[in-house]
Order: structure tokens, then sequence, then C-alpha cells
């Protein structure tokens, strides 16, 4: 299976620091035109505001990040742009097109494979 990583942006340092730690193993990419999240918002960019950071469901998110970077002893920043949604699309080139496709609708969402999926 090959992996890709695709970010948004470039800020100074930041792919540097990113990419040895969290993403050695594969590609990493930076999409400036914004293609991949077009591609997940059917066109659009899809955003979220100021308020969305104060729901109970990214606050949730907010304490599982923290206890999983204390517990792996990982470092996080604040930097960046941080109101647009991000996803994971699964593509098999052999059959072309999307297998999967998980879009973030909350800030902070991490996806979780179903159990029924198999190997992909």
């Amino acid at each position: 299976m090959h992996l890709a990583c695709i970010v948004k942006e470039a800020l100074p340092d930041q792919i540097e620091q990113f990419q040895p730690t969290y993403w050695a193993s594969d590609e990493l990419f930076v999409d400036e035109e914004m293609s991949f999240y077009k591609a997940l918002g059917g066109g659009q960019v899809a955003k979220k505001g100021l308020l969305a950071l104060g729901s109970k469901a990214v606050r949730d998110n907010n304490r599982r990040s923290k206890a999983y970077i204390a517990e792996h002893g990982l470092d996080s920043n604040l930097s960046g742009e941080g109101m647009i949604l991000g996803g994971l699309i699964v593509l098999r080139p052999d059959e072309g097109g999307i297998v999967m496709q998980k879009n973030e609708s909350t800030f902070g969402e991490s996806h979780r494979a179903p159990a029924t999926a198999g190997p992909l």
C-alpha cells in the first residue's frame, strides 16, 4: 500500500519539522491550489468558523489529541490557517476510483476503518 500526505500550506520550517517525525515513510505534497480540499468538498473548500472551536465535539477531540501527544512524547503547535476541514480518500489504482472517502466534519476528527472493511 502506498500512502501520501497532502497539506494545504507550507509555513516556514513546518514541513521540515512535521515530515521526519510524523510522515517519514511516504510522500508528502503541498497543495497550494487546494485541489484535494476542493475534491473533498465537492468543488468547494469546506471550512468552519471560530464558533465551531467551542463545540463539545471539538473540545473532546482536543482532549483526545492532547492525551495522545503527551503519551507519545510528541509536539504540536497552533500555527497555520486552521479553519479548513480535511479528510481521507483511499484509491485503488487497479480498479480506478475511490474505494473509501471520509470527510472531516468536526475539527480534530480521526478516522478508523470499520472492522468489516478488510484489507483495501
